[in-house]
C-alpha cells in the first residue's frame, strides 16, 4: 500500500535526520515513535485536504456511485456542504465490503440522504440515473493512471458510456512509481470455498485503470486531469527530497 509505504519512508527519513539527538536505544525509539504520530497526523490532514479539495468542486453533485470502501471517498461525501440526495453502493464481492461502507455512510449523512445497496452487476444499470462515480484509489502513478480494486475499470467504462463523470478521490500519499505495481490476487476461498477439484478460482483483487477512464483526480486541494498529474508527481517526490520513477 503507497499510502503506508510512504509514510513509513517519511518517518524513518525523519528519524535519520535526528540521529543526532539519540544516544540511547531508549532515544531511539522515542524519535521514531514521535515520527510515527507526526506521519499518522499528516495521513489525517492529507485526507482532510482532499475532502475540502473535493467538496469545493463538486458541491453540486447530488446522485453519486461509489464502489469499494474507501476512507477518502466517505471523507469527501461527508464534507459536502449540502449533502447529497441519495448514494448507491455496490456490494463490492467478494466480500460484500459495500454493505459496511452503506451502513457507515447512512449513520454519518443523516435523514436527509438516502442510502441505496445494489449488486455489482446492477452498476451499470444504476449509472443512468447517477451524476458521478466516485472511487478511491490504492496508488496514482505518473501517467495519470490509479489502481484500485479489481472491477472499478469495468464501472468507469460504464459510465464513460454513460456520459457519467468519473471521479478519483485520492491524497498526496497515494502517488507510487509505477514499476513497483503488480496485480494482487487474493485467497481464491473468498470466491469459492470448496470449489471442484478441477475448477481453478481466480480472485484479481487491485487493477490498473488507465487514464482515458478518469474525468478528475483529487489530490488535496487540487482537482486534476490526468494529464497534469505528472506534474504534480514530480512536485511531491521533489518536496520528499527525491525523484520517483514513473
Amino acid at each position: 500500500m503507497p499510502a503506508l509505504e510512504n509514510a513509513v519512508r517519511r518517518a524513518l527519513a525523519g528519524f535519520v535526520a535526528d540521529a543526532h539527538r539519540v544516544d540511547t536505544a531508549g532515544d531511539a525509539y522515542r524519535v521514531l515513535r514521535s515520527r510515527a504520530r507526526a506521519e499518522r497526523a499528516q495521513l489525517h490532514e492529507a485526507r482532510a485536504s482532499s475532502a475540502a479539495g473535493f467538496a469545493r468542486a463538486f458541491a453540486h453533485i447530488r446522485a453519486p456511485l461509489v464502489y469499494s470502501a474507501s476512507s477518502n471517498v466517505a471523507s469527501a461525501l461527508r464534507a459536502l456542504e449540502r449533502p447529497p440526495r441519495v448514494v448507491t453502493v455496490c456490494e463490492s464481492r467478494p466480500l460484500l465490503e459495500g454493505r459496511r461502507v452503506a451502513r457507515d455512510l447512512a449513520a454519518r449523512l443523516g435523514t436527509g440522504t438516502s442510502v441505496e445497496l445494489i449488486t455489482d452487476a446492477g452498476a451499470e444499470l444504476a449509472l443512468c440515473a447517477c451524476d458521478a462515480f466516485l472511487a478511491g484509489c490504492d496508488a496514482v502513478f505518473s501517467d495519470g493512471s490509479v489502481a484500485n480494486k479489481a472491477g472499478t475499470a469495468l464501472l468507469a467504462g460504464a459510465a464513460r458510456r454513460h456520459g457519467v463523470p468519473v471521479v478519483v478521490v485520492a491524497d498526496a500519499y497515494r502517488y507510487a512509481a509505477r514499476s513497483r505495481f503488480s496485480v494482487e490476487s487474493h485467497p481464491p476461498e473468498e470466491v469459492w470455498r470448496r470449489p471442484p477439484s478441477n475448477v481453478r478460482v481466480r480472485n484479481v483483487a487491485f487493477e490498473v485503470i488507465a487514464p482515458s477512464l478518469i474525468d478528475r483526480i483529487v489530490v488535496g486541494t487540487h482537482v486534476l486531469r490526468t494529464g497534469e498529474v505528472r506534474r504534480h508527481w514530480k512536485r511531491r517526490h521533489r518536496s520528499d527530497g527525491r525523484e520517483g520513477a514513473a
